[in-house]
């Protein structure tokens, strides 16, 4: 006869510590955001609410045809601080982290050119294309991706999936992408290649790790800082995290408190945690 079954509670049915307030007080105080992703991972983010509020927003609007885009982009770059550059890229290389955390992938998929190319836009174009082609082959194919520059120059991809994919397959369906069906360049050279780094000994990868991997390239690479570029890529069906919204009052024990909000709430305790200066006082924890 087995044991009882353990149950884990989602975010939603554990019970608030009375640190823990769940309409915005007046004053000085921080907003909170809990997230638990789909391998289990929980994650803390806490900042100055009360100045997050006097914070400038930028929605551009741009016609359906795309005509005034680059006079919105300019427009828009000069209204914009090197702050604000920053704050936008590092909620890019966040939200590239929670998805991979989401999808709970354990592998590493690169897509590599044998040609110099450095247009990111046709790049773009060729992910595109291969992405459909995976999809068609592989139903259900998730995936997130980032760009990296070589130093040649060249762009290729990073993506990290989850399970195990042929990689005779992969290969043929990315080269189709680039060459459009023909597998060889002019010199009967083949046009690309794939690398799948799969898990070793038979034990999966740490998602969080390989978050962190993905990420770092998006830290490493330029167009980052490009208004209107295009950061990373990802699936549309990922799900999304299970999201818990509070407040706590500005206080001495602050830091504390979030700890034991992420103790009570984590499987598995804090693991890290970090400080950020500046006028928000961001503070992150996590148990990963």
């Amino acid at each position: 006869m087995s044991g009882p079954r353990l149950v884990l509670r989602t975010l939603i049915d554990r019970p608030p510590a009375k640190w823990m307030l769940s309409e915005r007080p007046r004053g000085p105080h921080l907003e909170v955001s809990l997230k638990r992703f789909a391998n289990g991972a929980t994650e803390l983010v806490a900042y100055r609410g009360d100045l997050a509020l006097c914070g400038r927003k930028f929605s551009p609007k741009v016609e359906a045809d795309g005509s005034d885009f680059e006079a919105e982009v300019h427009r828009v770059r000069s209204e914009m601080s090197e702050l604000d550059f920053k704050r936008s890229a590092a909620r890019a290389r966040r939200e590239l982290r929670h998805r991979v955390l989401s999808m709970r992938a354990d592998r590493l998929l690169t897509l590599t050119y044998r040609e110099n190319k450095v247009d990111l836009k046709d790049c773009w174009q060729d992910l595109g294309r291969f992405n459909r082609l995976m999809c068609k082959k592989f139903p259900g194919f998730e995936y997130v991706c980032a760009p990296e520059r070589q130093q040649r120059g060249a762009w290729h991809f990073h993506l990290s999936v989850k399970g195990f994919y042929n990689a005779c397959i992969v290969r043929f369906l990315w080269l189709s992408a680039i060459r459009g069906g023909a597998i060889r360049g002019e010199e009967g050279k083949s046009a690309g290649n794939v690398d799948i780094t799969a898990p070793r000994t038979g034990a999966q990868w740490n998602t969080a790790k390989l978050a962190r991997y993905l990420s770092k390239y998006m830290t490493k690479a330029a167009h980052v800082s490009a208004l209107g570029a295009r950061r990373f890529s990802s699936s549309h069906l990922i799900a999304k995290p299970e999201k818990k919204t509070f407040f706590m009052i500005l206080s001495d024990s602050n830091f504390y408190h979030l700890a034991q909000t992420l103790e009570l709430y984590s499987h598995a305790g804090l693991q890290k945690s970090f400080e950020a200066g500046g006028p928000l006082g961001l503070i992150w924890m996590a148990d990963y």
